[in-house]
Formats: structure tokens, C-alpha cells, sequence
């Protein structure tokens, strides 16, 4: 997005518009011309190459043509290829307008400060965008990713929905997380069980546990996990159970992979347990991703204080999350096949304990 300055020096034929575009800017204050001006200057501005996004900024007076000027600022963004933001400024005067431009296409932001960085942004994505194909091969791990899409290949064929959290525990070691201990119920008594654990059915038909009361925690003994595993098979007949240990206490944070139909597959994260639905703390990576690139988005974005020793805390491992980060990426590049990932929680340690991925869900 380049300033008008440069604009005018490049093209002698921009000048003269410009020019205009001035003149009518100091017009605009002469409300009954306001609409007027406002749609010759979208249209010289339409003609002009070498502008790439337009703000529109509206403070209405009380005969401030409000809705006709959006009707313009809409039909503009319609019939240009420039890139739309704009910033109306008038409370419940530009409230109706506000949700018209959102509800055909138009960026609007509450202050041009954000419209700026909005815009700038986009612009540094586009460009990242360009050389993002290039660097794709040199990402993805072929042999790696044929393993993991064997093992969808398998559960398809089954007819099944999700992985099995056996099957996704292989392929989060692939990606460099580790995942918690599990067990089979039907193999557990061959097993050296250290209390306590939890209980937890294991199918893809039934993928929010808690909800569906499919997790029973702290369980303490041999006989209290027999009781468990009969009440379970008698709520859940012919599903799958598995066992784990209970894990130590820790930071909770959730990591997720969603598909966006503009940037492909985002990789998504922040504070879990209690704190996912109240406080909505989360932020977003674009893959591919550098090891510093993921490093400075913890640094500066919602759980910074993390890193930070806030409070007089020890600080987590940044390195640690952000080489997790960096395999949920090349996860989300190398392995389209996933309609759905999370994992809720991954627990993490300032103690020097290795991060534990608890609950992974990978639909397919």
C-alpha cells in the first residue's frame, strides 16, 4: 500500500487527480456535496493502478447523507478490485450502515488506527502468501507423512469417524508431543497400574467425553476401577475403554487446527480448562512458521505472561511450546485429511517436566 506521495511521483496523470481528491476532501465539510464527492473520488481512485486499498473515514453531521454514502462505499468494493476498510464514527447514527458494510464484504474497524494495521497486515500476508508454495517441499516430511495417512487410510476403511487415541498418540510422536500413558481395559490386569487413573470410552462416535459422562477421574484402587469399568460398559455397550494414569498438576493450554476457506489451515491455541470458554484466550499461527516466527507470536500474544514469570511464577518453556506449535503446523500442511484436530488439555510444566498432551481428537 503505497503513500500517495509516491503515487504522485510515479504517474504525472495521478497528480491532477490527487489534486481533485484534495479539493474534495475539504468539500466533503459542505454536506449537501458530500455524497457527490465521495463518489467521484471512489471512482478516480478505482482508475488509479497503483492504489491497492482505500479507508473510507466518515464523522456524520446531522444531514450527513449516511446510507447512500455506504450504498456508494459497497457498490465501489462490488465493482473494484481494491481492498475495502472502512471507519464510520457516530454511534447509533452509523449503526445500521456499520452492519450493511460488514454484511457485504467491507472490513470496518471501530478507529483508523486499526483500519491501518488491518490493512498492513493483510498486505504482509499476502506477500508471505506468495513465497508460501515455494517453501512447502522443503517442509513437508514425505516418509512421515505417508505413516500417518495409513493410519486414516485404516480408520476409513473401518467407517470410523476419528482416530482411535492410541492411533493418535502415534501420530502426535511423529510431530514431537508426547501424549500421556494408556491402556486397553481388556489388557489393564496384565498391566502394572500405578493409582490413580482415570477411565475414559474411546470411540469416534462419542468425542466430548465429559459431557456425555464418558470420563471418570481419581479413581484410587483396583476395586474402584473394576466398579468403574462395569458402570461404563453398561452406559457405553460395545465401545472401546481405555485407562491412564492421572497426570501431575500443571498449566493447562489447548491447541487446535481449523480450516479457513482464505488462509487454509490455521493453527490455533491458548489457555485451557476453566479458562477456554470464559476468557476466550487465543491466539492463531498462519503455517509454514520459523522456529523465531512462532517464538515472537508467544512472545506477544494473549499467554505471553507465561514466559514472563508473571507474578513472581517461574517461567514455562518457551521453546518447548513452540516446537510443539511448529509440529502442529507441518501437521496441519503435510496431512489434509484432517477435518478436525485438538488437543484440550496439553498440560505443561515450569518445573522442567516434559509437556503431556492428555486428550487428542483427530477427525477425519
Amino acid at each position: 500500500i503505497e503513500p500517495f506521495e509516491q503515487v504522485l511521483k510515479q504517474d504525472q496523470k495521478n497528480e491532477a487527480a490527487m489534486e481533485y481528491i484534495g479539493r474534495s476532501y475539504e468539500g466533503l465539510n459542505q454536506l449537501s456535496r458530500a455524497l457527490t464527492y465521495y463518489k467521484n473520488i471512489l471512482q478516480i481512485i478505482s482508475k488509479i493502478e497503483d492504489i491497492g486499498a482505500v479507508i473510507c473515514l466518515l464523522t456524520p453531521q446531522d444531514q450527513t447523507p449516511v446510507e447512500k454514502i455506504t450504498n456508494e462505499i459497497v457498490k465501489f468494493k462490488n465493482e473494484s478490485d481494491k481492498i475495502v476498510a472502512t471507519v464510520f464514527l457516530g454511534g447509533e447514527r452509523v449503526k445500521e450502515s456499520i452492519t450493511k458494510l460488514k454484511e457485504n464484504g467491507v472490513c470496518h474497524c471501530a478507529f483508523p488506527d486499526l483500519a491501518i494495521n488491518a490493512l498492513d497486515n493483510y498486505y504482509r500476508w499476502s506477500e508471505f502468501k506468495k513465497s508460501k508454495d515455494k517453501s512447502l517441499e522443503q517442509i513437508i516430511n514425505k516418509k512421515r507423512q505417508a505413516k500417518v495417512k495409513k493410519i486414516i487410510r485404516q480408520a476409513k476403511a473401518e467407517h470410523r469417524q476419528a482416530l482411535y487415541f492410541d492411533e493418535s498418540a502415534q501420530v502426535m510422536e511423529m510431530y514431537g508431543i508426547k501424549t500421556i500413558e494408556s491402556f486397553n481395559v481388556k489388557n489393564y490386569k496384565k498391566t502394572e497400574i500405578k493409582y490413580p487413573v482415570a477411565l475414559k470410552i474411546d470411540s469416534d462416535k462419542i468425542l466430548h467425553k465429559t459431557d456425555k459422562n464418558g470420563l471418570i477421574l481419581n479413581i484410587k484402587d483396583e476395586e474402584s476401577l473394576a466398579r468403574a469399568i462395569s458402570q461404563m460398559q453398561f452406559s457405553f455397550p460395545g465401545n472401546r475403554l481405555i485407562i491412564q494414569p492421572m497426570a501431575k498438576s500443571g498449566m493447562e493450554i489447548i491447541l487446535g487446527i481449523k480450516k479457513d476457506e482464505n488462509f487454509g489451515p490455521i493453527v490455533v491455541y491458548g489457555l485451557g480448562g476453566i479458562y477456554t470458554e470464559f476468557l476466550k484466550m487465543v491466539d492463531y499461527l498462519v503455517p509454514p512458521a520459523s522456529l523465531k516466527q512462532v517464538e515472537d507470536n508467544l512472545n506477544t500474544g494473549k499467554i505471553k505472561f507465561l514466559f514472563q514469570g508473571a507474578r513472581g511464577q517461574k517461567k514455562y518453556n518457551l521453546e518447548e511450546i513452540a516446537k510443539i506449535l511448529m509440529g502442529l503446523s507441518s501437521l496441519a500442511l503435510e496431512i489434509a485429511e484432517i477435518a478436525e484436530f485438538d488437543i484440550n488439555p496439553l498440560v505443561i510444566y515450569n518445573n522442567g517436566d516434559e509437556a503431556l498432551a492428555l486428550d487428542v481428537k483427530i477427525i477425519i
